[in-house]
């Protein structure tokens, strides 16, 4: 029962992050537009459809993973989306270019690429491969719904205190460039 209450955690934080994340980006897509492009890795013509598709496609995967019968494609879609993020800050952290936008918060909150960013999302990766493999039929009683709802709320409020560790961390490098 642990695991598959420590599985239905990790899958409901997911989906709250996709369907929050993708919402966000939604909201402001001339905001993500620019982020995709300053990332220069794919031609800037695609960038407009990115921009528009992407949170979709992050909506959709986040709402997917509430749906027993596709949950395992919607976690190989999280992962999937996920690894293609990270590659992309990861290439442009090893071009030296570290000042871009990582694009995961949003306009109101913009969080410069690191090694860190890098290590979130593999350790989101891997809570996504690992619900895979060991996520069943969320055959949970009311303890277990309690536990993976006060799980999932803790976790979603860990991420966010760490990713504004984040951002406050770059503002006041920023802060201390500038004098």
């Amino acid at each position: 029962m642990l695991i598959t209450v420590l599985a239905t955690i990790s899958t409901l934080l997911l989906s709250y992050l996709f369907v929050a994340g993708g919402w966000q980006k939604l909201a402001d897509t001339a905001y993500f537009h620019r982020v995709i492009t300053d990332y220069q890795i794919l031609p800037a013509n695609w960038s407009p459809w990115l921009a528009r598709g992407l949170p979709v496609v992050e909506i959709c995967a986040g709402l997917a993973l509430l749906i027993p019968a596709i949950r395992l494609p919607a976690l190989a879609s999280v992962a999937l989306l996920l690894a293609g993020y990270t590659f992309a800050m990861g290439l442009n952290i090893a071009r030296g270019r570290r000042d871009l936008d990582c694009g995961c918060a949003g306009p109101g909150q913009e969080q410069t690429i690191s090694g860190w960013l890098l290590a979130r999302n593999l350790l989101l990766i891997s809570l996504a491969l690992l619900s895979g493999s060991a996520l069943q039929a969320l055959s949970l009683g009311w303890l277990g719904w309690s536990v993976a709802l006060l799980g999932t709320t803790v976790l979603a409020l860990l991420y966010h205190t760490f990713n504004q560790l984040i951002a406050n961390n770059n503002l006041l490098r920023r802060i201390a460039r500038h004098g």
